[in-house]
């Protein structure tokens, strides 16, 4: 080959940004025509074109994006290293060797890449938003909002550092500018499902629950199959009772993500609360496993499936393992030095119904001279943002606020007994009590059932709800009252003008079965059981509460199933037809999940209720108050017998009367239905709880009733 030829060859690949190739080229010339002045001369020009250029080639750049964007992060790194040993000064080459060592998880090469990024290139937002980010997974938070702060100083529209800041912001004391950081990133990234879905979570975690739905459906406009957007917004569906279109999402999730355990649980959730149990079918195939290998499911889902609390409580340790991550900076645990004992009443959703009614006795009733009272509450903007009392000695109200200024309240507050009334029954906005927020933690139970995690000390409850033996289904120490562990509420009479029975669509002279249950208490065996009852009891009716169309038509389809005559189902209308129960004539508990506040209502009405005690406290609730009324012959032991009992009742009214009767006496002079007695038993286990960590003594198992001393309260049995 002449040395023109070669000469033109060389060109090529100096023109082509091959530098490297085209100097090997001009030196080759150089070696066979030494004396060539045009190579010589062109090598001395590239070699100082080479030295002053810091980045590679606009190609070999494209190559090592390709890869990193397809997931070859190994070959990206390798392709970086190499280039590194031609382009030392290249920040495209150490800003994206950087971000391949964060996403492989090596924070210290990620840091020594990054810095060096950062020198190269001082005025790039990229490199300082992924530092920022390696700070950030590193703990250092005030480190990586300072770094995605210069990101957005440089570029006020960059995408990861307004929704990265925006994370940090949420749980910082400023939450609005978190949210505000968000928006931004989403009208910055209107087609990115994924800000979208971000921005939907952080609003359900402030409480602004509708917002958070227009956020999570337009994470589903851009991306149809975004199933955690589909699973956050059947949830929300789930908290505003639309069951039905709770229910489409769900089998969305599931159809998509088959595996998903989380979806199911819900789903069949929202099937029960249409009154549909074709759930139980795919609930026998996968109960072995459901919560447990899969995705942890919400234990509020769980524990309508079936009566089982050893399987129920290794459902919730697995989700409260997810739910309660513990804080290495956990409040001190010395008890206050004040001389009144401070309780904190933490409840996530005060207008909820169970809740509400045992706020006023919990936070107004406590002898003041011997305890501080504070109540926490957040409430979400599906609900009215008046609370329903008032007079509470310290209310602090967190709707909208962070984190950082929850706890730096909480932490203020000095407070000696942190009580949860709501465990697994509300939107938890944050799992509060992982950061131990006081040195003795209980759960009160709105949810029945063990928290499943060993951060709270003691669940209050009795000897009927929880007998001997039944330590095994709880993380926390159970505390037995004397009486009930019910919260009794201030007023239960109703102020329902009176109806008649014709008014309400019940028979004038048949025998009146009721249950005013929430639908989705009421399980396949149970509604069995009633329609068998309907067979036997001419003339009879089952009155059911108010509930959806829905669920209406699929209960009374089920009731043709059986037999029955559908005209025997009837529905209260509204809850002014709820509020005649006294109407009826025996109230039938559900069996899996016992009624609360229901139950309570109907006994203080005078309606005889009938349960049976089951094995989880969800299933013993009504056992408990009925032995504190001493109706022990209204607690079955086994669904047949509840059966029987049922009959036994509806064939002998002067039994019935009787029964009536002493409901009457019973509940004027029990303590199921007195505030005083039960805030003073409440009172003596708190002060022995706290007497028991003053002392340097771990919590343990306190028994109430067997310290209770003698002739506390007249016992029912003298009662004529």
């Amino acid at each position: 080959m002449t040395a023109s030829v070669s000469m033109t060859n060389a060109r090529s690949l100096e023109q082509d940004h091959k530098l490297e190739d085209a100097a090997k080229a001009y030196g080759e010339i150089l070696s066979r025509y030494p004396q060539n002045e045009d190579a010589r001369a062109a090598l001395a020009s590239l070699r100082d074109r080479m030295q002053h250029i810091d980045e590679p080639p606009r190609d070999i750049l494209d190559t090592i994006t390709n890869n990193f964007e397809r997931g070859d992060i190994a070959a990206a790194a390798s392709q970086c290293a190499s280039e590194l040993n031609r382009y030392r000064k290249s920040y495209a080459l150490w800003a994206t060797l950087g971000h391949c060592h964060l996403k492989r998880g090596a924070l210290n090469e990620a840091a020594t890449c990054l810095n060096k990024a950062i020198e190269l290139g001082p005025d790039k937002a990229d490199a300082y938003a992924f530092m920022a980010l390696v700070s950030h997974r590193q703990g250092n938070l005030a480190n990586a909002t300072a770094l995605y702060r210069k990101a957005l100083q440089l570029d006020p529209q960059h995408f990861l550092a307004l929704q990265e800041l925006g994370q940090i912001l949420l749980r910082s004391d400023t939450p609005d500018q978190g949210i505000t950081h968000l928006q931004s990133a989403c009208t910055r990234a209107p087609e990115n499902a994924r800000v979208q879905f971000a921005l939907g979570c952080a609003l359900r975690q402030m409480g602004r629950l509708q917002e958070a739905e227009t956020a999570f459906s337009a994470a589903l406009r851009v991306d149809p199959d975004y199933t955690a957007a589909l699973a956050n917004l059947g949830e929300l569906r789930l908290l505003k009772e639309d069951y039905e279109s709770a229910l489409d999402a769900f089998l969305q999730v599931s159809q998509k993500e088959p595996q998903n355990d989380r979806a199911r649980a819900a789903k069949f959730h929202a099937m029960a609360h249409l009154g549909d149990w074709s759930w139980t079918s795919e609930y026998a195939s996968q109960r072995r496993y459901l919560g447990l290998q899969g995705t942890p499911c919400n234990p509020q889902h769980l524990v309508h499936l079936e009566d089982n609390p050893d399987l129920l409580r290794l459902r919730t340790q697995a989700f409260a393992a997810q739910a309660f991550q513990v804080s290495a900076s956990a409040i001190p645990t010395k008890p206050s030095a004040a001389t009144r004992l401070k309780l904190g009443y933490f409840c996530s959703n005060p207008h909820q119904t169970d809740t509400s009614a045992a706020l006023e006795t919990l936070t107004l009733g406590h002898d003041t001279s011997q305890f501080e009272i504070f109540l926490y509450t957040t409430v979400s903007d599906e609900v009215d943002q008046d609370l329903p009392i008032e007079g509470v000695e310290h209310h602090r109200d967190f709707s909208g606020a962070g984190e950082a200024e929850i706890l730096a309240q909480i932490t203020a507050d000095q407070l000696d007994i942190a009580i949860d009334l709501n465990g697994y029954t509300s939107e938890m906005r944050s799992p509060f009590f992982s950061q131990r927020v006081a040195p003795l933690q209980i759960a009160l139970p709105g949810y029945p059932g063990t928290m499943g995690s060993t951060q709270y000390d003691y669940l209050i409850t009795d000897a009927k709800a929880c007998p001997a033996g039944s330590e095994r289904y709880f993380d926390e120490f159970l505390v037995r009252m004397p009486h009930s562990a019910h919260v009794p509420t201030p007023d239960l009479a109703t102020a329902a003008p009176s109806k008649t029975r014709t008014e309400c669509g019940l028979p004038d002279d048949g025998f009146v079965f009721c249950s005013f249950n929430d639908v989705s208490q009421i399980d396949k065996n149970l509604f069995g059981t009633w329609m068998e009852l309907l067979k036997t009891v001419e003339h009879s009716v089952l009155w059911l509460g108010r509930t959806s169309e829905i669920a209406q038509t699929n209960l009374k389809n089920a009731a043709e199933s059986y037999g029955i005559d559908t005209k025997r189902i009837v529905f209260a209308a509204d809850v002014e037809s709820e509020q005649q129960r006294h109407l009826a004539d025996l109230f039938l508990d559900t069996i899996v999940v016992n009624g609360t506040t229901k139950v309570s209502e109907a006994l203080w009405d005078g309606l005889p209720v009938l349960t049976v005690a089951g094995k989880q406290l969800a299933a013993r609730t009504s056992a408990s108050k009925l032995q504190t009324l001493q109706l022990h012959e209204l607690i079955a032991t086994s669904l047949s017998a509840y059966k029987t009992a049922a009959l036994s009742l509806a064939k002998n009214p002067e039994e019935l009367k009787s029964l009536r009767r002493r409901l009457a006496q019973n509940k004027a002079i029990s303590p199921l239905f007195d505030r005083r007695q039960y805030l003073k038993d409440l009172e003596r286990a708190f002060d022995t709880m706290i007497a028991r960590h003053r002392q340097g003594l771990p919590p343990d198992h306190l028994d109430l009733v067997k310290a209770m001393p003698s002739g506390a309260v007249a016992p029912l049995s003298r009662i004529a």
